[in-house]
């Protein structure tokens, strides 16, 4: 998954959606960083926290979801990597 703040006519992504950044969680080790995105549906996106910083993501920014349809993994579990919980039956 990528996300650009520009669409790409010309690109191998033949997923792109346009939305905005919900939310920023920065984990504990900073080197990743889950980013909330809302196209219509909420999507999480873990990019670097060098991607962050030269895309100056914030909440409202608007975005460009850049998906391959390999990328994608379905499932009722969200659970964000610095809360320390897991997506295990109880």
């Amino acid at each position: 998954m990528g996300i650009a703040l520009d669409a790409f006519p010309e690109t191998s992504f033949q997923n792109i959606f346009e939305g905005v950044v919900a939310g920023i969680s920065d984990p504990d080790d900073r080197s990743l960083v889950d980013v909330r995105l809302d196209i219509g549906v909420p999507l999480i996106a873990t990019i670097t926290s060098n991607a962050r910083q030269a895309l100056a993501l914030a909440q409202g920014t608007r975005i460009y979801a850049m998906i391959k349809s390999i990328s994608i993994s379905l499932g009722t579990c969200v659970a964000p990597r610095q809360s320390g919980s897991s997506c295990q039956d109880d």
